[in-house]
Parts: structure tokens; sequence; C-alpha cells
């Protein structure tokens, strides 16, 4: 989740709800990425930012997701086709 504007400043991966190991975030063509084993894992992370962007992009791979903005959950996260998450 994320872009160069918007780095995952905290990554934290569970697995079998215990958490794993710190994970690299990598760059990959300007997005972040985590390197995972193949299996079923919860990835948690948040993004800082200065001014509320208007959209996040979120990788079309993901199965779920949870959104709080402010400490408020987010009951239904708006995306589009085009993997924004409009906020």
């Amino acid at each position: 989740m994320g872009n160069k504007q918007l780095w995952p400043a905290e990554v934290n991966v569970y697995r079998d709800n215990k958490s794993q190991d710190s994970v690299a975030v990598l760059s990959k063509n300007g997005r972040p990425r985590i390197l995972l084993v193949p299996g079923k894992y919860e990835v948690a992370d948040r993004l800082r930012w200065r001014d509320q962007p208007q959209s996040i992009p979120i990788p079309s791979d993901n199965a779920i997701v949870k959104l709080d903005i402010d400490g408020r959950r987010v009951a239904r996260p708006d995306f589009n086709d085009a993997g924004m998450l409009w906020l």
C-alpha cells in the first residue's frame, strides 16, 4: 500500500496471530513491497502525511483491507477498479 509520496512508516506482519520478525520494505517500480514465503498473513502498516490525500494506491492482490482514519474505523472502504482506495 502506498507509493513514493506515501511510504509505509511502520510495517507489522502476523502469521497465525503471532508477530513475525520485522520485514524490510523494498521499492519496486516506485511502490513499496515486502517479500514473504507463501502462506496466509496479516500485514498492517501506517502511512503518515501532513495533508490527507484523496486516495491511496492498493495492490490488486490484497484480500481484505481494514481502514482507520484518525483512530476511527471506516466501515466500508471505497475502492475503484484502478486499485485506488478513496479516503
